[in-house]
């Protein structure tokens, strides 16, 4: 048993990277098909948009992201599912906030395109995540 205890981080380690970068891979490619469905480009070039503007959020996400669990732990008393549910808004808000001005960047088109194309897409993506991970959540 102490054995196990010791070998059994690293694959769990293994198993939950993949698992997360196997999600970010589904969004991006998910989010490449919105972008493309919705005109903003051809779909080479919209995969290539999403690849970037995911890649920019997941890493400044991820900072931020650390930044922000620290009010939400004060939150502990409440029901999980209520906890996930209220940790989502401002991530969502600050995905949208980092993805807007990255297409801003890579792309010369009218800001109010731009935006109205990147809350679009990230309702829709957003909508899809919660339930998978409420689903995820409660079978554990």
């Amino acid at each position: 048993m102490l054995i196990l205890a010791d070998v059994l981080p690293g694959p769990v380690l293994v198993m939950g990277a993949t698992i997360l970068i196997g999600a970010e891979l589904l969004v991006t490619l998910g989010e490449a098909l919105l972008l493309w469905w919705m005109k903003w480009s051809s779909f080479p070039r919209a995969l290539l948009d999403s690849v970037v503007m995911n890649i920019t959020s997941g890493f400044l996400g991820t900072f931020l992201g650390v930044m922000m669990a620290i009010p939400l732990i004060s939150l502990g008393g409440l029901p999980e599912i209520l906890r996930v549910l209220i940790a989502f808004l401002p991530y969502w808000f600050m995905t949208v906030a980092i993805e807007g001005v990255v297409l801003l960047l890579l792309r010369q088109k009218p800001p109010r395109q731009t935006w109205i194309t990147v809350l679009k897409v990230n309702l829709i993506s957003y909508s899809l995540l919660i339930p998978s991970l409420l689903w995820l959540l409660s079978q554990g």
